[in-house]
């Protein structure tokens, strides 16, 4: 009676300090956009704690916090990576629903970041994992919305038609009345023009419309699409018109990022229809507005205005502009290179992170067996057992070390 009783008491203790973990869990997620420091702040404090309890869902939670922060807020997608890898190694050793469950959302923010970089194989990697979790959930809408983001890495390595053909049957199983039928229709129209086929893509865009509850900032981004559309069928009057209105509804966004893609493409288009002068005035509103896009994309602005200004004859601020594009480039292409490495130092990190957790663990279980058979008597017998199993869990600890090396091609 008194082991069951002391059996209950750790039992239910530990359910509370998991309740305590959820609901610290769920309030710092709730502070996130508002204070996004003090939400950092404790959710590395549940980490630690959590760490120390052994306790799975807070694990898994602090550092999906830490994760989202570093990419929704802070930008900084290296660290956001890194975080999102902890998350889904704990998740994946895990039995609790709650736990696994992230695994969808996890697997699929990682590949939204190694999209943005161009890392394509990685992306196309972790958006299959996360559809398989959907799949064997049977979770209808996680599966949308994963087809979603293969669209658009599709898009991204310029499959076309294979984006098209997605997106149509998400369209087609897709309520008027729904937002997610402005997203489709939207990049749909993008992947359209892509293609070249313009007449189709204005059609989507206005297709995107039809939702009538969208905000300004929907509206603006359906206007500035179709703007781009009727520049390249040189239609300047209709560009001019579509681009005039994103612009004036996004300067009464209170994101003013959004205006930097606008002015870009009201200066490229002034370009292209000789007005010169009046494409550097677009070109320099654009400038302004680098800081604040959380990019490394301006570089083409760069190229853009230097044509300007070398065009108005202005050579040494065109030779400074062509200068700015080269550096802008390089920067952008060594960021890239960085983010694709991140998966494999992760992994090699990982591996030996495994390994000596393992070992630790096995040790610390030898330990108590060791004292238990001490108490009872059986020293010497279980001297050499407690010996002889630690050995043999090194043993193939390292030879399961190796196996993963192999397979992640860091030695033969």
């Amino acid at each position: 009676m008194k082991y069951i009783f002391i059996f209950f008491t750790i039992l239910s203790s530990h359910l509370i300090f998991a309740n305590s973990i959820a609901d610290r869990a769920s309030s710092i997620s709730s502070l996130i956009g508002q204070y996004p420091d003090s939400a950092y702040s404790l959710a590395e404090d549940l980490m630690i704690e959590a760490l120390k309890r052994n306790d799975e869902y807070g694990i898994v939670q602090s550092n999906f916090i830490l994760a989202y922060i570093h990419d929704e807020i802070k930008g900084e997608y290296g660290k956001a990576i890194i975080y999102y890898l902890e998350a889904i190694r704990y998740a994946e050793e895990s039995s609790y629903d709650n736990v696994s469950r992230d695994l969808i959302s996890l697997h699929k923010n990682c590949g939204v970041i190694f999209r943005k970089f161009k890392s394509y194989t990685l992306a196309e990697e972790y958006y299959n994992k996360a559809f398989e979790h959907a799949l064997e959930t049977e979770n209808e809408q996680e599966k949308q919305s994963i087809n979603y983001n293969i669209s658009g890495l599709l898009m991204d390595q310029e499959r076309f038609n294979e984006a098209v053909v997605i997106l149509t049957n998400l369209i087609s199983k897709t309520s008027i009345d729904s937002r997610n039928y402005w997203k489709y229709n939207n990049r749909l129209g993008l992947a359209l023009y892509e293609f070249g086929d313009y007449e189709s893509a204005i059609e989507a865009h206005n297709n995107s419309l039809a939702f009538t509850s969208l905000s300004n900032k929907y509206h603006a981004y359906a206007m500035h699409n179709i703007g781009r559309c009727f520049s390249s069928l040189n239609n300047f009057n209709s560009a001019y018109s579509h681009f005039n209105k994103a612009l004036e509804m996004k300067q009464n966004l209170s994101n003013q990022s959004t205006l930097f893609s606008t002015y870009s493409e009201l200066g490229n288009l002034s370009l292209k229809n000789g007005e010169v002068k009046k494409a550097l005035k677009y070109f320099n509103q654009a400038e302004k507005y680098i800081d604040q896009i959380g990019n490394l994309d301006y570089y083409e602005l760069f190229k853009s205005k230097a044509d300007a200004l070398f065009l108005l004859k202005d050579f040494n601020e065109a030779k400074k502009y062509e200068d700015l594009h080269s550096e802008s480039l390089n920067k952008y292409l060594e960021v890239q290179k960085d983010i694709q490495e991140i998966d494999k130092r992760y992994n090699m990190d990982l591996i030996t992170k495994r390994y000596f957790d393992k070992v630790e663990k096995q040790e610390r279980i030898a330990h108590i067996l060791w004292w238990s058979k001490l108490i009872s008597g059986s020293l010497l017998g279980m001297l050499l057992f407690t010996i002889g199993f630690n050995r043999y869990q090194k043993v193939q600890l390292r030879k399961s070390i190796v196996q993963d090396l192999i397979k992640l091609k860091v030695i033969d």
